[in-house]
């Protein structure tokens, strides 16, 4: 483009936000013109014109997905020169919108280095990649998050680790060539994954394996027709049992989220959250450590030859227990330079006090990286974590005794002190302090715990209070701060502190509403099961915690039950009657809402919500209720 004038197309509904971009552009030599509405921006376009198009997606009168349609008509050439820019999550007719165009997204409030990088890719057709070394390596800002180009497994890797480490919720769409896989995320951990390729699905992977014969694939297949899931209808008729099922879409889930690397060139998105029309077969949840360890051994295109260029590259262990102690198996290689981490220290250092030959080393350092063990640092650093110990054999633990170790270590974070929390006393010394910590973070790691779904989140919450606990009592200052705060008011906990007696429902209960309005689903989840077991006998608590567990795929079948609680307490609750069949209708089990919106219209013949729902879900039935109301119905009528 030398010699020509770079022109770019701003389009945005708010004034300050188009000032911005201009500022910005100008700065990089970009002619800028600017429109605040889609219909003036139209009037500008011309072939050839702009090489690059900012929009903004959400626009009053005609918006960014109606504005891009229309431009390519008027200069087809802006196809591949489009940038959106959104604010706030989009609808799942815009996230098909920018997978089917490929074009990439920004979210506000948008990030300088990401916006030029992303700007001089569409644009400049430059290469889209992370930020400078060293801080790719790894870090939060090591890749652009919501949209980019995949330009090989190390794209992946960052990718991948982003979203454990920050225990993100989401999809992943890898789009290489016409290939789409989509894989769902809970808090960091994968809970279904789902591909356009039909030799993907779950009967064709059933067939490979033996599993399936024709006819019964042909069978669930007839099935699938008539408005069953294919997992439901391989039940119905004997193939295998829920059990067995579950199973089979674990390997299912496992062989697609592996394939990604299969494909190291294409285009990536993220959305943080699934979307409306995501509803898996059953929901699981894998540790996405094991899966990623499996890719990292058989990649063979790692960049350890500029890892080991990078004389800027610093290590160290990682403070975070959720990273430092997933349940992967290490070779030999990579226990023993992680066992050689014992404070900050450079790379080269670090290859040479494990004594493992450099190639291996190398390797190994990469992989630890990536699965967050250990993390990128500052030369000269504080260690951010203690030296690593032997890792204790794993026994096999009794679901009961677990369940009530569980609990009573939620009661004290809500009501106890550092210590009781870590089981130690004031006397202790740190060495006891560091062993009983990493005997606790072992065995509540929510990776050892996958197949306990209800479980995760009160894990992950004890994983944050244990870190929190252990850097106190660690720290020789924070523990005589502490100390002192204890000892004057002989009431600071690690919660809100209140006794047993004195916590509430109700306070739960609105720990639960401030986590709601912050869009936190694990937070009310955790305080709605507080609220549950202080009040068993509410009807409420019981529904609002079903409402929770909902919006959480993996945790519909506990919704459910929760739901059922509700309406068995209080039969004359319509509510948690509709909220239960507009469960049933998402998990695409409309035979199971229809008995329920029945119900509603026998207590409230004039239900309107329930009796359309119903003519959606059995319209002969609606029909039939409409004509005649029951005389239960007539007669006990309560409103909602």
């Amino acid at each position: 483009m030398t010699g020509n004038p770079k022109r770019a197309l701003v389009v945005d509904d708010d004034e300050a936000t188009v000032a911005l971009f201009r500022k910005i552009l100008n700065a990089d030599k970009w002619e800028v013109e600017a429109c605040t509405s889609g219909h003036d921006a139209l009037a500008k376009i011309s072939p050839g014109r702009f090489q690059l198009v900012l929009s903004d997606i959400h626009m009053p009168e005609l918006g960014g997905v109606e504005f891009y349609e229309r431009a390519i008509k008027s200069d087809p050439g802006l196809r591949k020169r489009f940038v959106f820019i959104s604010g706030y999550a989009d609808s799942s007719a815009v996230k098909r919108f920018l997978l089917e165009t490929r074009c990439p997204g920004i979210r506000k409030p948008i990030r300088l280095d990401e916006f030029r990088a992303v700007v001089a890719h569409v644009g400049e057709s430059k290469p889209l990649v992370g930020t400078a070394l060293p801080a790719r390596w790894f870090t939060p800002d090591c890749v652009y998050l919501y949209s980019g180009e995949i330009t090989g497994r190390h794209i992946l890797f960052c990718l991948l680790n982003r979203v454990y480490a920050a225990r993100l919720t989401g999809v992943l769409v890898a789009q290489p060539g016409r290939v789409e896989k989509k894989l769902y995320f809970n808090l960091g951990n994968l809970i279904f994954a789902a591909s356009n390729l039909p030799g993907d699905g779950l009967g064709e992977v059933m067939l490979r394996e033996g599993a399936l014969t024709q006819g019964q694939f042909d069978e669930a297949t007839h099935r699938m027709a008539r408005g069953e899931r294919f997992g439901d209808a391989l039940v119905s008729v004997g193939v295998c049992s829920p059990e067995k099922l579950r199973e089979w879409i674990r390997t299912q889930v496992t062989q697609i989220s592996t394939s990604i690397f299969d494909y190291p060139a294409g285009r990536y998105y993220f959305f943080d959250d699934f979307g409306e029309d995501f509803v898996p077969e059953v929901g699981i949840a894998l540790p996405l450590g094991r899966l990623l360890k499996t890719a990292l051994d058989e990649a063979s295109d790692l960049p350890l030859d500029e890892m080991e260029r990078d004389e800027n590259l610093w290590v160290d262990s990682s403070p975070d227990p959720l990273l430092r102690f997933q349940d992967v198996q290490l070779s030999p290689s990579e226990q023993r330079l992680l066992a050689a981490v014992t404070r900050p220290m450079s790379a080269a250092d670090l290859i040479k006090a494990a004594g493992i030959e450099k190639s291996q080393a190398l390797r190994a350092l990469y992989s630890l990286l990536a699965l967050g063990m250990l993390m990128a640092a500052t030369p000269g650093a504080k260690p951010a974590a203690p030296p690593p110990e032997a890792a204790a054999p794993a026994g096999a633990e009794d679901p009961a005794l677990f369940a009530k170790d569980l609990q009573t270590l939620l009661e004290i974070i809500d009501n106890g002190t550092h210590y009781q929390l870590i089981g130690v006393t004031a006397n202790t010394s740190g060495t006891e302090i560091k062993k009983n910590y990493y005997k606790l973070v072992r065995r509540f790691h929510p990776d050892r715990h996958m197949g306990r779904s209800e479980w995760i989140g009160s894990l992950q919450r004890i994983m944050d209070a244990l870190t929190t606990a252990y850097r106190t009592l660690a720290d020789e200052a924070a523990r005589a701060k502490y100390d002192k705060q204890l000892t004057e008011s002989g009431a600071f906990v690690i919660g809100r502190g209140k006794s047993d007696k004195q916590v509430t429902a109700e306070d739960c209960l609105e720990k639960a509403k401030e986590c709601l309005r912050g869009k936190n689903f694990a937070g009310s989840i955790t305080w709605l099961h507080k609220c549950v077991e202080i009040a068993p006998g509410e009807s409420k608590y019981h529904a609002m915690l079903a409402r929770s567990l909902a919006a959480v795929p993996t945790y519909r079948p506990e919704a459910v039950q929760h739901y059922e609680k509700a309406i068995e307490l209080d039969p004359w609750n319509t509510s948690a009657y509709f909220q239960l069949g507009e469960l049933f209708e998402t998990m695409k089990l409309p035979w199971r809402a229809a008995p329920l919106y029945k119900k509603i219209l026998d207590i409230d013949p004039d239900h309107a919500k329930a009796r359309e729902r119903l003519a959606a879900v059995e319209p002969d039935s609606a029909a039939k209720q409409n004509t005649s109301a029951t005389l239960f119905g007539r007669v006990f009528t309560r409103k909602n």
